[in-house]
């Protein structure tokens, strides 16, 4: 293909990766782009038990729907709110469309603005994102991004929306009454914004030891195993997972080290700087945790797809054991069937919030998307070094299992 527009399909070396709209391309795929994987089954075929369909959340907006406050648990103490579903995800802007923007809706409608909570972002409802951005000292863009959605959603908390009590003014000395111009107004106080957890620099990890609060943090080693189980599994069920007796679950921890620091999750080139955690039982039903240490992106930023590499949105899918990848095990996201993704569409190695916003307008999808073993020529699957790859294959009994993917990143 000499011309590649956002929606053209593009392949993956290993594990055969195609970006795709919801329209069907109707140029043909090169044979020299199919990979097929080792064994006897060949890239175009499937057995039954790969045909498996995404979880119903993982779709344009797949952690938009009916999250909890992650609050709750990642910052003990934190207040919970059940009045208003906290906002999160992708930058919404106009013409997206959803329940997300519903949700947005509604928290606008809370700060003071009268919307048809329809779904539709439209000039109306950028208005009063505009109109709540000047009232609280953030960048007026008609955007709604994560400091917009930080700030809607303290807006939405009643006790963290209080304001402390004024302090008392200290009375002036007799005859020293201060002369003010009755031209100008008194300085009124400054409406409360709420903070953004700074976010790291591409490849530089932050301090252990320094927690963000309402970010996702890793279960503290001296807890039991019931007690980290129930930690992670909070975090599983807040984003619509699933956890049931008959498969395990993984969750993907995008942007979190096993040792606990943070890095830039948007960064979409590197390796084993995430983490992984296994959720089983084991034969006596008892609550099994495995943290291992992987990557949920790509490895490199140089393939040649069109469209750019891809990386994994979050949400929740299936995953089957499907084949071996070079001799190692392999398992397949969604069967081996397309999945959302954003695409690093300049290749600089990072996925942007403008790429974002345009993946999900699009439905950019992946196809193809694998677990399997660190080769550090990922373009876009789920990968951990061979003796981690052991250790989840143990862990998952050699079968299928539910996969979580959430941006660690992020306060939910």
């Amino acid at each position: 293909m000499s011309t590649v527009t956002q929606r053209k399909t593009s392949s993956h070396t290993g594990s055969s990766h195609r970006a795709r709209s919801s329209k069907k391309s109707s140029s043909a795929r090169p044979k020299s782009q199919v990979a097929k994987p080792a064994g006897k089954q060949t890239a175009g075929q499937q057995t039954a038990g790969d045909k498996v369909k995404l979880s119903k959340d993982a779709g344009v907006q797949p952690n938009q729907a009916s999250v909890p406050n992650f609050q709750s648990w990642a910052a003990p103490g934190a207040t919970k709110s059940n009045e208003v579903k906290p906002l999160s995800g992708d930058t919404m802007s106009r013409r997206d469309q959803g329940d997300n923007v519903k949700q947005l809706q509604g928290h606008l409608n809370s700060a003071g603005a009268k919307l048809d909570v329809d779904g539709k972002f439209g000039a109306q409802t950028q208005k009063a994102v505009r109109k709540f951005q000047k009232q609280n000292n953030l960048t007026v863009d008609g955007k709604v991004g994560p400091e917009t959605m930080a700030a809607l959603n303290k807006g939405a908390n009643p006790e963290a929306a209080k304001k402390p009590d004024a302090a008392p003014k200290a009375e002036a000395p007799k005859g020293s009454e201060a002369k003010t111009d009755p031209k100008k107004a008194e300085p009124t106080a400054e409406p409360a914004r709420a903070e953004e957890p700074k976010k790291a620099e591409p490849g530089k990890k932050t301090d252990p030891g320094k927690k963000a609060e309402g970010l996702p943090q890793l279960a503290d080693k001296k807890l039991s195993a019931q007690e980290k189980y129930d930690h992670y599994a909070a975090m599983v069920k807040a984003a619509g997972g699933k956890l049931d007796e008959k498969n395990p679950t993984v969750l993907g921890l995008r942007g979190l080290s096993l040792d606990g620091s943070r890095h830039d999750s948007g960064r979409n080139t590197g390796s084993n700087d995430d983490t992984f955690v296994v959720l089983g039982r084991d034969k006596a039903g008892k609550p099994t945790v495995t943290e291992l240490h992987g990557a949920t992106h790509a490895a490199t930023s140089k393939g040649k797809i069109a469209g750019g590499v891809a990386q994994l949105r979050p949400g929740n899918y299936e995953v089957n054991r499907r084949h071996d990848y070079h001799g190692h095990e392999a398992w397949a996201v969604g069967g081996g069937g397309n999945v959302p993704v954003y695409r690093d569409a300049n290749r600089d190695g990072r996925i942007s919030e403008a790429e974002k916003a345009a993946a999900v307008r699009n439905k950019t999808t992946g196809d193809g998307i694998l677990f399997h073993f660190d080769r550090q020529s990922s373009i876009g699957c789920q990968t951990l070094p061979v003796d981690q790859l052991e250790k989840l294959n143990a862990a998952v009994r050699g079968g299928n299992f539910h996969y979580t993917l959430i941006d660690a990143n992020q306060a939910q």
